[in-house]
């Protein structure tokens, strides 16, 4: 019968071939007498007659075991096997010798042997080779097999570390009987711990935020009576002083008794998460408001338009020497300021720019810098620019980007009330792989940034979550606070920027914008305005608002034009098709019920497509802008309308 095998230099049981055997020894007559006993055994074997050759027999084939003679010329049977140790692991091995010397077999089995077996003059020892041969390889595999399995416990008690490490999860358990508490290593982190340290449940509830304290006895004590208590949601403050937010599990476990006897529970760092949460909340919070503005704004626009409409267009009518001119100029003044209060709104709510166009951004810095550097001059401030070279342009609105690196400005200046240094810096970033700022991610792709430093009083972690909250201020004792850095990140966002506000108290501001690089260039504005002048030719106006399309029309009309007026989508589109006389120039809104301004224009393109389309309207962001352009309007005019510039668009349009 063939023995099958169960080693290979370490590798696993092959069970489909048979067991291979080297027997060195020096006296051939001895060696082939055991080949032929293992033989019949079902062994499979080869003879070496030194160490010597043994060795290279050994390293050129496969062998299961190896058998000793120890007295040989070149290497005795120990000698051999040190080199054979040298080399790597000893294979199975048995030492078979005539020299029945303890200290030999004491060391022999120190070097790893499996067995030993003393040669008696009679042969009798050849009958007990195959026995111990199969000891030493049962032996063998056992080993491996626990070897094995010890790796791959261990493999999977590092899998789970780094898990529990990913998930910023710990586990404990408290052995109740013994008293002995065993934490993971996360937990250790997690709380701040010294690996050194004994764990103990008492550690972890001196940890607890002494506002928590309650709760987490009450978990305790729900788990002791053998409940299943849900989560609860924690803070600790490490040995570090950290706050940290977690979650805290326990389950116990009984003897057949009812005695309690084990607790395990987990414990989870949710700190990151809890930061995520409050951070959704704030960006819904800031949705829901922006909704609230936009439509608030598009109903303020429409009640600005028709107040600075009509104080325009009647201003008009008068000579500077009338009674009333300055009376409508006052009007026409407090309507502008008026519009300007919306498009703050709207800025706040990113539906707020409008004359879009390449930008450098050193002209909006300069603008502002020239402002505020007089406003210093009876203060202890210094103001620095670093103004960055060769700077790609934005595409954005001057007047927009202008108000809210003054509202950061002063802002800056005010948290400086003792003297300090405001930094502008403008440099261009290429950015080439998503930077994580935790609540957001700054895309790929080239930027012109804006960093402002201020060395004043900053700002605790509270203050910097609500800095973009609506009329949110730290100045309680003055009034008029309103939506300084609300409608910076409205304005910010709305360009289809990023920014970032890092600050600590008494450590000064940081604010960093990024805004997406264009290759476009500045437009020339040097040449002189078109006069406002009138024309003869046929206007359509669509407008849902009653009052403006009455001052449009009046305003046309004195113009010399000859003009149309609906107040829906679908009525202005129902004319339109029924037309009789050719219709010169439409001027469409853009936010109407039922039928919109975009949905309006596709259509009326549809029926005559060289058509001269200008869409009206409170509110536009840069993609709506460029859809709807590219879709084949004329241009874009902003309400509320001053009636010369109003003019000027028509014209610029039909010319």
């Amino acid at each position: 019968m063939e023995k099958r095998r169960y080693y290979q230099k370490g590798a696993p049981m092959l069970q489909s071939e048979p067991i291979k055997i080297l027997y060195v020894e020096d006296d051939n007559g001895l060696a082939n007498l055991v080949k032929d006993s293992l033989n019949r055994e079902g062994y499979d074997v080869d003879i070496a007659l030194n160490g010597e050759e043994g060795l290279s027999m050994y390293e050129a084939g496969s062998y299961d075991l190896i058998a000793l003679d120890y007295e040989m010329p070149v290497f005795n049977g120990l000698e051999v096997m040190k080199k054979l140790l040298s080399k790597g692991d000893l294979p199975p091995t048995m030492m078979i010798t005539g020299a029945g010397d303890e200290n030999l077999a004491v060391e022999a089995m120190k070097l790893g042997v499996g067995d030993y077996i003393v040669k008696d003059i009679e042969g009798n020892y050849i009958d007990l080779i195959s026995i111990k041969i199969e000891r030493i390889l049962e032996s063998h595999r056992l080993a491996f097999e626990k070897k094995r399995a010890e790796e791959e416990l261990l493999r999977i008690s590092i899998l789970l570390s780094e898990a529990q490490e990913v998930a910023k999860l710990g586990s404990w358990e408290w052995d109740i009987v013994n008293d002995n508490t065993t934490w993971s290593a996360e937990m250790y982190k997690i709380l701040g711990v010294d690996a050194a340290e004994s764990p103990s449940i008492k550690k972890i509830q001196e940890l607890v935020h002494p506002d928590d304290k309650r709760i987490c006895e009450n978990l305790m004590k729900t788990a002791i009576n053998g409940n299943r208590p849900d989560y609860i949601k924690c803070r600790i403050i490490t040995r570090e002083g950290i706050l940290k937010f977690i979650h805290l599990k326990a389950e116990s476990h009984y003897d057949s008794s009812g005695k309690l006897i084990r607790m395990i529970g987990i414990l989870q760092d949710i700190t990151e998460q809890k930061k995520m949460e409050e951070h959704l909340i704030e960006a819904q919070k800031m949705k829901a408001v922006g909704t609230l503005a936009t439509g608030v704004a598009h109903d303020f626009n429409n009640i600005t338009a028709t107040i600075l409409g009509y104080a325009s267009y009647l201003k008009n009518k008068l000579n500077g020497r009338d009674s009333f001119y300055d009376g409508l100029s006052i009007i026409e003044k407090s309507a502008i300021r008026a519009s300007e209060l919306t498009a703050q709104l709207l800025a706040y709510s990113r539906k707020g720019k409008f004359e879009v166009v390449p930008i450098n951004i050193n002209k909006v810095v300069k603008g502002v810098y020239d402002i505020i550097v007089p406003e210093t001059l009876d203060k202890s401030v210094e103001i620095d620019w670093e103004a960055g070279g060769d700077l790609k342009n934005i595409e954005g609105d001057l007047s927009h980007l202008t108000q809210m690196v003054m509202n950061l400005s002063f802002n800056a200046l005010e948290a400086m009330p003792d003297g300090g240094t405001l930094t502008f810096q403008t440099y261009l970033e290429d950015v080439e792989e998503e930077i994580d700022k935790g609540i957001y991610k700054i895309r790929t792709g080239e930027y012109v940034c804006l960093k402002m430093r201020d060395t004043g009083i900053g700002m605790d972690k509270d203050t910097l979550n609500r800095v973009f909250d609506p009329y949110f201020t730290t100045k309680w004792e003055k009034s008029g606070a309103g939506l300084g850095l609300s409608f910076v990140y409205g304005t910010v966002k709305g360009h289809g920027g990023y920014i970032n506000i890092d600050s600590k108290p008494n450590n000064g501001t940081e604010v960093t914008i990024y805004f997406p690089a264009t290759s476009e260039g500045e437009k020339d504005e040097s040449s002189a305005e078109v006069e406002a002048v009138g024309g003869t030719e046929t206007i359509m106006i669509i407008d849902d608002e009653r009052a403006v399309l009455l001052i449009l029309k009046n305003i046309l009309t004195d113009a010399g034009y000859t003009v149309y007026d609906y107040n829906s989508g679908k009525a202005g589109l129902k004319a339109f098709k029924e037309k009789e006389n050719p219709i010169d120039l439409v001027i469409l809104d853009f936010i109407m019920p039922e039928m919109g301004g975009e949905e309006a224009l596709k259509k009326l393109l549809e029926i005559d497509p060289d058509t001269k389309v200008i869409l009206s309207s409170g509110y536009s962001v840069i993609n709506q802008y460029r859809d709807i352009i590219n879709l084949g309007a004329a241009g874009l005019v902003k309400k509320p309308f001053i009636a010369n510039r109003l003019l000027r668009e028509i014209r610029k349009a039909l010319d």
